[in-house]
């Protein structure tokens, strides 16, 4: 589902994001297929019925965003051996969609930045270098991760049964 689907839209937002084709055409095709490819691989087994798939893809999505919200996690993923694809869409999907966000503040009025967990630190350090200063944090929940040691044990079930 798309992110914009959840919200009601003011008429004054603006949505400054990359479209779908954009966003190809940065990260270019290749590396945006073989990254569906890959997810593909992970989730689309034919041997999986689609309740197991989306099963698993709760839980697989329960460990890693716990893993993303770890301040160390970045570095260990920039040390996973990624090919240039991959890296390459990863700049794509975060830091230049970050720096477009960024671009495009408006210098007369608030603003209001709806994004993903993993664009916060860039966001943050983008706004610091433009001399906004937080004044209070809101979270909001999006929704509810099934619940992380039975994740991790569907998950490592699943790999166990691949290898």
């Amino acid at each position: 589902m798309e992110q914009g689907a959840v919200f009601t839209w003011a008429a004054s937002w603006r949505n400054v994001d990359l479209t779908d084709l954009e966003l190809v055409r940065a990260a270019r095709p290749e590396a945006v297929r073989g990254v569906g490819e890959d997810l593909a691989d992970m989730f689309g087994s034919p041997s999986l019925a689609q309740d197991q798939a989306d099963t698993l893809a709760g839980a697989a999505a329960a460990v890693v965003f716990r893993l993303v919200s770890l301040d160390w996690f970045d570095r260990l993923q920039q040390m996973a051996t990624w090919d240039d694809a991959s890296r390459h869409f990863s700049h794509v999907q975060i830091e230049e969609r970050n720096a477009r966000a960024l671009k495009s503040l408006p210098s007369d009025t608030d603003a209001v930045l709806l994004w993903g967990a993993g664009h916060l630190p860039g966001l943050a350090a983008g706004l610091t270098e433009r001399g906004y200063r937080r004044q209070g944090t809101t979270w909001v929940a999006a929704g509810r991760l099934p619940a992380l040691w039975p994740s991790i044990r569907t998950v490592w079930r699943d790999f166990i049964a691949r290898r």
